[in-house]
């Protein structure tokens, strides 16, 4: 094989070689920035009381943990529906 065959495929190899470590770099670290933007997002929803599914947070306010039967959903609506008209009637 010629000398400058040998040189060709050296670099050719380095380059490739140098191409698999900057494209894994790119991959770990959108990785990183995806698992700290997921860590950030549970913290967030840990502070308002989410610690299981389902979880519905209600108008911004309320959390309701777990399945729930229809009964209190149909009061969490009606509550909401008086607090809104309360609060329409004030303005």
């Amino acid at each position: 094989m010629a000398k400058t065959s040998v040189i060709a495929i050296c670099c050719s190899t380095l380059l490739l070689q140098l191409a698999w470590i900057v494209m894994s770099s790119l991959i770990f670290s959108k990785k990183n920035a995806d698992r700290e933007v997921l860590q950030n997002e549970e913290a967030a929803a840990r502070e308002i009381g989410v610690n299981g599914v389902p979880t519905f947070i209600v108008a911004n306010k309320h959390v309701v943990t777990g399945a729930q039967p229809p009964e209190l959903w149909g009061t969490v609506l009606e509550e909401l529906s008086e607090q809104a008209a309360q609060q329409t009637a004030e303005a």
